[in-house]
């Protein structure tokens, strides 16, 4: 036996068989060989990473707690960048059959730094159309009135010589107007394509989220709950007992090849876990292209220089709701990667420290 560990027999959940029958059984044997030859659960190495990730804590709290209010502000943005940029290009093509041209009276002018091409200034400007007393700006299509504008050299040149600037208005409506020299559509063709850009993107995270959602109720309502609740409590039981770093080590049945594994430690909010490969299955029992491709498809990651032993992930798992959610990946992993009946009773293997990793 390890020292430094523990077999944790005390906290069996209520309901749990005393044996290895019925719907879950427990092994908690520290030290022992994996039952059935496999490999001893105190020798398994498993990445745990010390380090803070203060970005990916980030995202995943918000996927989790904000998903739907980011769904919403994504779709948001979508159809404001969409909707003004189309009547942008609309007001524009307007403009170009049915605009009259005029000049209006330079109103206000300030210092700019501007860019290169800029004159270093910006003007304010006002006209009067024939058949009213009403004086228009310089506005957009949000409504915004009295707007400043940076004039190009040529416009300077005529504003500094009359005080005054050739714009161009829609006679229907002359809070449609836009100084001569400023051709707007590609500003109002990028306002279009942004939009259309954040609505793909959105529907490309509902439909996964969608994809999860369902796939998290399909295993939720095939599994046995006694399963989801024998995971769960193995998973809270590593993340609030012992002194460092804890494991739970998963297989299904009696089959040993085929298993998944986790660490974690009091207070951790995530969870890292491992699963079997090709590093540790031979044949005729190692994964297939497809298997392979399916494990990734499941957010698994491949092994890696800072993670060379297994496939790998990472789990936010902050209260019982997202450790049940967890039991239903576990499950799906073996079901759709492993090939193995979601009937099978789940075999857990748990290591508590005893001393602070």
């Amino acid at each position: 036996m390890d020292v430094g560990w523990k077999a944790a027999l005390d906290s069996r959940p209520t309901g749990w068989p005393e044996d290895g029958g019925g719907s879950c059984a427990f092994w908690i044997k520290w030290g022992e060989r994996h039952p059935g030859g496999g490999p001893a659960a105190s020798r398994f190495r498993i990445p745990h990473r010390r380090g803070f990730q203060p970005l990916k804590l980030l995202f995943d709290f918000l996927n989790r707690i904000f998903g739907l209010g980011l769904l919403a502000l994504g779709l948001s943005a979508c159809v404001f960048f969409s909707h003004f940029g189309a009547k942008a290009i609309h007001n524009e093509n307007q403009l170009r059959e049915r605009g009259v041209v005029t000049d209006a009276e330079v109103t206000g002018i300030r210092p700019d730094a501007g860019d290169e091409n800029d004159v270093g200034y910006d003007i304010q400007f006002q006209f009067v159309v024939e058949d009213g007393g009403t004086r228009y700006s310089y506005a957009d299509v949000l409504n915004r009135r009295n707007l400043w504008y940076s004039p190009t050299q040529a416009e300077w040149s005529y504003i500094r010589e009359t005080n005054r600037i050739r714009i161009v208005y829609l006679p229907g409506d002359p809070w449609v107007n836009r100084p001569l020299g400023r051709n707007p559509m590609m500003d109002s063709i990028a306002a279009l394509a942004m939009g259309l850009m954040a609505g793909a993107l959105c529907l490309m995270g509902a439909g996964v989220w969608v994809k999860r959602r369902l796939r998290w109720n399909y295993y939720r309502n095939r599994l046995r709950p006694e399963t989801i609740d024998a995971i769960a409590h193995a998973l809270k039981r590593i993340q609030s007992e012992g002194g460092g770093r804890n494991f739970v080590f998963f297989t299904l049945g009696k089959d040993p090849r085929y298993w998944i594994q986790c660490a974690g430690r009091p207070g951790a909010r995530t969870l890292q876990a491992t699963a079997a490969d090709n590093r540790s299955l031979r044949k005729p029992f190692d994964l297939t292209g497809s298997q392979i491709s399916r494990l990734r498809s499941l957010e698994w990651k491949r092994p890696s220089l800072r993670n060379p032993d297994h496939y790998h992930r990472e789990w936010w798992a902050a209260n019982d709701a997202d450790r049940r959610r967890i039991a239903c990946e576990i499950m799906q992993t073996f079901h759709e990667v492993y090939g193995l009946e979601l009937d099978l009773p789940p075999v857990v293997h748990l290591g508590i420290a005893d001393e602070p990793a």
